[in-house]
């Protein structure tokens, strides 16, 4: 059940499982369940797979449903779950804090998050309690990463871990000609400000001793934190379809990418997607070290202080190009979308053979 074509349901749903090949498995949009034809595809569908905003379609439109006497389902419709962040530790500098956050935040005595105001906390509760209760009916849980596998396994015992994933079609590598400048990228959303004032400082230093960088940001600009740079040291690139994220990525020409990320439990289970997307256009990525990162990222591509790391690599375009090689080839075998998605295929059959006897 995709929603928009937004990144986390890109990864998560509509590559991973479009690679599978199975003329089987139907797709389809929240609104197309107002439409007979997608009704009728469900009412043979055995599971359905959704993602953590799907929850109150099934409980609300499709169970109810499909629990009516003429509906033509002889067993009830069971449900693949799929979780890619720790929504219960959800991190109040994420803009999603206001649909999971359940407590008031205060930064540097200023409200951050003021019930009635910006969020309602009730709400937000009585969500979290109908979604822990929806983790513990869903028939499999599917998750990225080791770490959000032990979170959500306090809820089901049914938890498969299935790594974000690149599709080489779409992160093709660029071959520009050499350009005198030092371009330093970043992609992402605004959820991130707290980790880009981390390095605030850093990068405002890097900016002052090297005039030849340019920091090339897309997606969300933070201008509180490149207001000390000079205009001409940045750049920025607006969003894209998800389906075209490579190809923009790609377009950015960089010659190193850096990936802060402040130290929290929230950001510990997240992945390592953009160190994935990077790499897989065999661009330098520096990475803070913290988890995830620090769970599979090589040392040579973590850092507890970016300053320093950026002037090394800088310095050393050498040693730089040798760790985009490095970290390309352990992408392409690691993490290649379709290495992925015939293992969860894999597991998935297994799964549903065992617990329907077929």
């Amino acid at each position: 059940m995709p929603m928009a074509n937004e990144g986390c349901t890109h990864y998560r749903i509509n590559k991973i499982y479009k690679a599978m090949g199975d003329p089987e498995i139907i797709f389809f949009q929240d609104k197309d369940l107002e439409s007979p034809e997608a009704l009728a595809y469900l009412e043979e569908c055995d599971y359905v797979l959704c993602r953590q905003y799907h929850d109150k379609v099934i409980q609300k439109v499709l169970d109810p449903l499909f629990s009516l006497p003429d509906s033509k389902r002889k067993k009830p419709l069971k449900v693949i779950l799929d979780m890619d962040d720790d929504v219960f530790n959800i991190d109040p500098y994420s803009e999603a804090y206001q649909s999971f956050g359940t407590k008031e935040v205060k930064h540097n005595n200023q409200w951050l998050w003021k019930d009635g105001e910006n969020i309602d906390i009730n709400k937000n509760k009585e969500y979290e309690k109908s979604l822990e209760s929806f983790l513990r009916r869903a028939d499999i849980v599917t998750v990225t990463t080791d770490r959000l596998k032990e979170t959500y396994s306090r809820f089901n015992n049914n938890v498969i871990v299935v790594p974000n994933s690149i599709d080489p079609k779409d992160w093709v590598v660029p071959n520009f000609k050499e350009h005198e400048e030092i371009r330093i990228g970043w992609t992402g959303g605004l959820s991130h400000y707290s980790d880009w004032y981390e390095i605030k400082n850093d990068i405002e230093r890097i900016a002052k001793e090297y005039p030849q960088v340019k920091f090339v940001i897309g997606g969300v600009t933070f201008d509180g934190i490149f207001k000390n740079i000079d205009p001409k040291q940045f750049e920025y690139w607006g969003w894209v379809d998800a389906t075209g994220h490579g190809f923009r990525v790609a377009m950015m020409d960089l010659d190193l990418a850096i990936i802060p990320l402040r130290n929290s439990e929230f950001n510990a289970n997240k992945s390592c997607i953009k160190f994935y997307e990077f790499s897989s256009i065999k661009i330098p990525t520096i990475c803070s070290n913290v988890p995830p990162y620090s769970d599979e990222v090589p040392n040579e591509s973590l850092t507890t202080s970016f300053y320093d790391t950026i002037k090394y690599y800088i310095q050393n375009q050498e040693k730089a190009r040798e760790m985009a090689e490095k970290n390309y080839k352990w992408v392409m075998e690691n993490r290649n979308q379709d290495k992925i998605s015939k293992e969860l295929y894999k597991k998935l059959y297994e799964n549903i053979s065992a617990n329907t006897n077929i």
